[in-house]
């Protein structure tokens, strides 16, 4: 038997060309520039959750307090924090008002300041990056649970 090897004609890889690769990262940065707001707008929302959270455990914390003493705390202090007004991460915990993790301000204003007072107010102030919030901004509970916030509808925002 006689073996004949064919011609055969090998294809060789050229690789992209430059107008292919410019369109394949202008088509990149179009869909990042679409989607980068978008997840950062999810981000904040998910943010406003811990500060929503956050208000809600002080909440909690001043009518354990009440229970106890017959009268509400008027610094944050009494209730088991470290500082007054209390800086939250994104984790929910406690940090430092210096620091970089920061992204609610959680304070205290009695709506009666006497010397007991009855009635209060909460309010999370958004730092660094989450003060980008625009949709709600300042989210705020006072002791009678009257939700509100000072950018946005009350419903969009708790």
């Amino acid at each position: 038997m006689i073996y004949r090897q064919e011609n055969r004609k090998v294809s060789s890889l050229d690789g992209f060309s430059l107008v292919e690769l410019m369109l394949s990262i202008t088509i990149v940065a179009v869909l990042a520039s679409i989607m980068l707001p978008a997840y950062q707008g999810q981000v904040r929302k998910s943010q406003r959750s811990i500060g929503r959270a956050a208000l809600l455990e002080v909440l909690a914390r001043q009518e354990q307090f009440f229970v106890l003493n017959k009268h509400y705390a008027d610094k944050l202090v009494l209730l088991g924090y470290a500082s007054d007004p209390v800086t939250i991460a994104s984790d929910g915990e406690e940090v430092a008002t210096s620091s970089s993790r920061k992204i609610y301000s959680i304070s205290l204003q009695d709506a009666l300041p006497d010397e007991m007072p009855q009635r209060y107010d909460l309010s999370a102030t958004p730092q660094l990056s989450q003060g980008k919030d625009l949709l709600c901004g300042v989210l705020m509970i006072s002791s009678r649970g009257t939700k509100s916030a000072s950018a946005g509808a009350t419903a969009d925002c708790w």
